[in-house]
């Protein structure tokens, strides 16, 4: 009987070989990500640009959905093209930062893009509502004290009870992270095959997941874990600076938090979220898909 030689890549290997990749192609994961990190910031004076017009709360509402959908929409491609060059550097063929706006120029990608997108933020949606439903259906009977006070928004209240406040929202937000990770790298598979389209690449992304899961659960956590590490550093810096005050301090803690997330952080997770991918393919016997150079051109 052959022996078997494929072997499995540890999420710390797989890290490692990332980190190595990102500072090889140091100019195109840049270039990526300040694509995505440009879109966020324009959409981010956006929104507070109409929030502070919005005199009354139904117009409030109506502003933020629409430019949640906007955003949806105008960052799509971005998200989509900026994971085909990680999936290009972590296979180490040559790529270029423009393949991030390379999915704006062609009316089928953009689409396909954008329904992707839409396909997992209502699955999102409908699971939050789901288990929103369920968690304030329990705490209704199990603590309706602190269900009144949820309800009525009693600040003081839900400030003396803040670890009830965490359970509640992690039984809501756990859940629909768990769902949501089976469909996450549906925007690299797309990345690679858009003549796949956004409904196929997420049936493939979860097939693709079976056996692996809780790999690629801990290979996200252990970015969230590096991203808490650098918010904890950027508090304890900006705090011995500004001192008592801590307005100011926590602004920029977060602006330098939200840059490194997108410059260092991120990089990193999208190779190694390409690699992971590469890996399953082996593990699973499946060929790595044809390539089209088309869209990394400008």
């Amino acid at each position: 009987m052959a022996k078997d030689n494929r072997h499995k890549l540890s999420n710390f290997y797989i890290r490692h070989m990332a980190k190595g990749l990102a500072r090889q192609r140091y100019g195109a994961c840049i270039g990526a990500m300040a694509v995505l990190f440009g879109v966020a910031l324009a959409l981010g004076q956006l929104r507070g640009y109409y929030a502070q017009g919005a005199t009354d709360s139904l117009r409030s509402l109506i502003t933020g959905l629409l430019i949640a959908f906007l955003s949806l929409i105008v960052t799509a491609p971005a998200n989509v093209g900026a994971r085909g060059v990680f999936c290009d550097i972590a296979a180490q063929r040559e790529t270029r930062a423009t393949k991030a706006l390379a999915w704006y120029g062609d009316g089928k990608r953009l689409s396909s893009s954008i329904l992707l997108m839409l396909a997992q933020t209502l699955i999102a949606l409908a699971a939050l509502t789901l288990f929103g439903g369920l968690a304030l259906a329990v705490l209704y009977r199990v603590d309706p004290l602190f269900f009144a006070a949820l309800l009525s928004g009693n600040l003081f209240f839900l400030l003396l009870s803040v670890h009830k406040l965490y359970l509640l929202l992690l039984a809501v937000f756990g859940p629909t992270y768990l769902i949501m990770a089976r469909f996450a790298p549906a925007a690299y598979l797309l990345a690679e095959q858009p003549e796949k389209g956004p409904l196929a690449c997420m049936k493939e992304s979860s097939k693709l997941l079976k056996g692996f899961y809780w790999k690629y659960i801990g290979l996200q956590l252990l970015s969230l874990l590096q991203l808490i590490g650098y918010a904890l550093m950027a508090s304890i810096f900006c705090m011995l600076i500004f001192g008592g005050d801590i307005n100011s301090a926590a602004a920029y803690a977060a602006v330098f938090t939200e840059v490194a997330a997108y410059f260092s952080i991120m990089p990193q997770l999208g190779i190694g979220t390409a690699l992971f991918i590469k890996d399953a393919r082996v593990q699973n016997r499946e060929p790595e898909p044809a390539q089209t150079d088309e869209a990394g051109t400008l």
